[in-house]
């Protein structure tokens, strides 16, 4: 498997509609052996295949909530009146990958019975839009863990669940740096990933971290937002904070790609770990013959 920048056979594409930029990739197509399910549910992570994930679940604040993401003609209002959870980039699943990248659309295209994953627009209490998104607008990283806690009765199939928190922290850190210190945002996420350590059986909770980056590689990031010499504002929503469709499009395809930093092809199809990248063939399962 490659990643999205290479491992398509069609070209990256914006798909338009009448109503707002979207991105899209039609036609996709990978390794049929690694687009296959275990012949047997994995008892180790080491050994899991994409297909192998039958749920698909996240925690986070408004921009998981989807705020503003369809909102129209700098419509202020729709952003903060709206969750367009389904666009979300993390488990937003309307339409389908040709018409609009997220790690949900993509991954059902393994596993089309995926579960979930959220439709359309509505609050968390809405399970018909919102599934197994819990995300709350407003959420900091002290709130992590009572969403945690909704996601403790999901089925004991492998599930992946995605945490994205911070913005309302950095911005309480201005008026009460006491109480939003670093070390306490940290331990308030450590919390709530104990909660689904403890009640989640099979589940996958991927750490995308760099603490390495240098302001010179910041820069050089920016600079692929950038066009013809400003910030691309398609990215974000009418409050220029949120995520547009697009937007969330885009931050769904590099989420993928840094899942597959470590690319899976047929002679170790697993979603990479520390133990199955230095010795695949120890975690090695037969696959299934039925898609």
């Amino acid at each position: 498997m490659y990643h999205l920048s290479v491992l398509f056979s069609s070209i990256l594409v914006l798909v338009n509609s009448a109503l707002f930029k979207d991105y899209g990739i039609p036609g996709w197509a990978c390794e049929p052996q690694v687009m296959k399910r275990s012949a047997q549910v994995p008892s180790s992570v080491h050994s899991l295949r994409f297909a192998d994930i039958d749920i698909i679940g996240a925690l986070g604040d408004s921009l998981t909530a989807g705020n503003g993401a369809g909102a129209l003609n700098q419509n202020v209002q729709a952003v903060l009146q709206t969750e367009n959870r389904g666009l979300v980039f993390s488990v937003g699943g309307d339409s389908d990958l040709n018409q609009h990248v997220s790690l949900a659309n993509i991954l059902k295209k393994f596993n089309p019975k995926l579960y979930g994953f959220s439709l359309g627009s509505g609050p968390v209490y809405d399970f018909g839009s919102a599934q197994f998104n819990a995300a709350v607008p407003g959420a900091k990283a002290i709130n992590l863990t009572s969403q945690a806690i909704d996601l403790v009765d999901i089925a004991k199939s492998w599930k992946l669940v995605h945490i994205f928190i911070g913005g309302n922290d950095a911005c309480d850190w201005c008026a009460n740096p006491q109480d939003e210190t670093a070390d306490l945002f940290e331990r308030r996420i450590i919390d709530a990933i104990k909660i689904l350590k403890e009640n989640l059986p099979r589940k996958l909770c991927p750490c995308v971290q760099n603490k390495n980056f240098t302001t010179e590689q910041l820069r050089g990031l920016c600079k692929d937002y950038i066009v013809n010499g400003s910030v691309d504002l398609s990215l974000f929503a009418p409050d220029c904070f949120h995520f547009s469709a697009y937007g969330h499009a885009v931050v769904g395809k590099n989420l993928w790609n840094n899942l597959l930093q470590t690319i899976p092809h047929k002679e170790c199809p697993f979603i990479r770990t520390t133990k199955n990248s230095f010795n695949c063939g120890k975690y090695w399962t037969s696959v299934s013959q039925r898609r």
